[in-house]
């Protein structure tokens, strides 16, 4: 990853994680991340948040990663086992192209299946045209309930689609588990357990400009588990890549 001048250009205080800059040396240093060989932090999943929309991700638009670096998150992913990339955007597709690169690469270079969850903005026939270019065996759209009854094309896309709707309880019951198996990365690469604790400071695991993957997963310090009891009110579970794929391999459909 690149990285100090990028992540000065982010984070112009005082570097707000606790890792001693000498461990973050040493661990970008490492030629190549590799699975743990008893599998205990084998990554299956990855959420990745490309809007900097300001509530689920407090990132300014100008400190979003870009094209080149989301590669680089999707390259470290699939170096750790990833099978499955959920792309969360809520800001449009127009405002991400570089979303149908990073969709292409992760299927042609890594075989990874990849879906496309939107929330928050519906989109245009015009601005999805592009899903039809890619692995049609691989893709997949997962879509909020409210913006799938304004969006009815969807479903003549040649394309899989399904709810992007997750549990639907009020408070995390019993703790949660999935985010073991799981990174989930915001729009300025900074790192949380997962999409429903996404800026959430308790969760924050730290920045891909200064840990790699591999780190933060194998760190039994950090918080790779969400406690029961936390409120679902702010954010929700939708387009939880545990549960989407369990949606896609049960061939549910919206």
């Amino acid at each position: 990853m690149t990285s100090r001048k990028r992540w000065e250009k982010i984070y112009t205080k005082q570097n707000p994680f606790t890792l001693p800059q000498s461990v973050a040396r040493a661990v970008r240093s490492c030629s190549r991340d590799h699975i743990s060989e008893n599998g205990k932090h084998m990554v299956k999943y990855m959420w990745l948040y490309i809007s900097a929309d300001g509530f689920h991700d407090q990132a300014q638009p100008d400190q979003c990663m870009s094209g080149e670096e989301w590669l680089s998150v999707i390259d470290e992913g699939a170096a750790l086992g990833v099978k499955y990339v959920i792309l969360s955007i809520g800001g449009g597709l127009k405002e991400h192209p570089e979303v149908w690169r990073m969709c292409k690469w992760a299927q042609d270079t890594h075989g990874i299946t990849v879906g496309i969850h939107l929330y928050d903005q519906p989109v245009t026939r015009e601005e999805l045209a592009p899903v039809t270019e890619l692995d049609a065996n691989l893709t997949h759209l997962f879509i909020d309930d409210d913006l799938l009854q304004r969006m009815s094309f969807v479903q003549e896309l040649g394309v899989p689609v399904h709810s992007g709707e997750g549990q639907d309880q009020e408070i995390v019951s019993p703790d949660c588990h999935l985010p073991e198996e799981m990174t989930c990365v915001g729009a300025s690469g900074t790192m949380y357990t997962c999409g429903l604790v996404l800026g959430e400071d308790e969760y924050r695991l730290g920045n891909v400009f200064e840990r790699k993957l591999q780190s933060i997963m194998t760190d039994d310090s950090l918080p790779h588990v969400v406690p029961e009891g936390v409120p679902k009110i702010k954010h929700h579970c939708n387009g939880c890549p545990p549960l989407m794929i369990k949606r896609m391999k049960n061939g549910s459909h919206s």
